[in-house]
């Protein structure tokens, strides 16, 4: 099991990181291969991964835009309560969250926010 998570880096030094787990299927796989790097030590397996927050908030985009789909097409098919729709639901929860974290670095200034994706496994 992956445990993962953003972690917010604001461009304004007094501008605290923010660190949030990040929703099931939520990847930055289109950006990750170059900008990926394995950071752990045995037994821990950890990856990180760098992207701007514009770039964050284009793949948050397109992540909420599935969810929010695929929330609404279970449904219709579906009705209430059917298996599954708390994964759905929690899915549109963490775009969210997500954009909450991105709302609170936006760039302010010259410099660039950014965001680390962290994975981490005990293997």
């Amino acid at each position: 099991m992956w445990d993962r998570r953003m972690i917010g880096v604001p461009n304004r030094p007094e501008k605290k990181t923010i660190e949030i787990d990040l929703p099931l299927g939520w990847s930055a796989d289109s950006v990750a291969a170059r900008r990926q790097a394995d950071v752990g030590y045995p037994p821990a397996l950890t990856y990180v991964t760098v992207l701007s927050a514009v770039e964050a908030a284009q793949i948050n985009a397109d992540f909420k835009r599935q969810a929010e789909e695929t929330l609404r097409v279970r449904l219709a098919e579906q009705g209430q309560d059917y298996i599954g729709q708390i994964l759905n639901e929690t899915a549109v929860l963490g775009a969210a969250e997500v954009d909450k974290l991105l709302e609170a670095i936006r760039q302010e200034g010259y410099f660039s926010s950014w965001v680390i994706i962290e994975e981490c496994s005990i293997d």
